[in-house]
């Protein structure tokens, strides 16, 4: 018997399991398998330190966005507090959903 079932395990649902097993509550994170979702992997740095996200994670620290129109003329754009952190969605989701375990 399980206190709470989480539904879902990308970065929002393993985050809200770990953080309800170290309340000490008895969860089950459940998920469906195979599915990796278009996503462009940013982190911002507050994050990354909020949510203990280790530099193993961290693929990439971009600094600057590029936009680019459909004519192709672009513009960069400088990244406020120094960067953006970049982490592959693949690992990135397995390794929260064992650190919720």
């Amino acid at each position: 018997m399980f206190d709470v079932v989480v539904i879902g395990g990308g970065p929002s649902g393993a985050t809200a399991a770990e953080d309800l097993a170290r309340s000490g509550r008895k969860v089950a994170l459940l998920d469906r398998a195979g599915r990796i979702k278009p996503c462009g992997g940013a982190v911002p740095p507050r994050l990354i330190s909020d949510f203990h996200i280790p530099d193993s994670q961290i693929v990439a620290k971009i600094t600057t966005a590029r936009m680019v129109s459909p004519t192709q003329r672009s513009v960069d754009i400088p990244i406020e507090n120094g960067y953006v952190g970049m982490v592959d969605r693949e690992f990135f989701d397995e390794f929260l959903r064992k650190r919720a375990a």
